[in-house]
C-alpha cells in the first residue's frame, strides 16, 4: 500500500465513523485512538533508544576483548 492509498483508506474509514457514530462515541474514539497512538509512538522511540544502547555496549565489549 502506498502512501497515497493508505491517506484514501484512514479517510474513507475516519468518513465512515463520523457518519455511523454519535457525536460523544467519535469524540471518545478519537481520544482512545490519539493516545494510542502516542504511546505506541514512544514505545518505538524507547525501543530504538534501546537498541542504540545494547549496540554500544556490544561495540565496547568488543573492543575491549580486541585491546586483550
Amino acid at each position: 500500500m502506498n502512501p497515497y492509498e493508505m491517506n484514501a483508506a484512514i479517510a474513507a474509514i475516519t468518513n465512515w465513523l463520523y457518519a455511523n457514530l454519535s457525536k460523544k462515541d467519535f469524540f471518545f474514539l478519537s481520544v482512545v485512538l490519539s493516545e494510542m497512538s502516542k504511546s505506541m509512538f514512544s514505545m518505538e522511540i524507547l525501543r530504538g533508544i534501546c537498541r542504540i544502547e545494547e549496540h554500544a555496549e556490544e561495540h565496547k565489549e568488543h573492543t575491549e576483548e580486541k585491546k586483550s
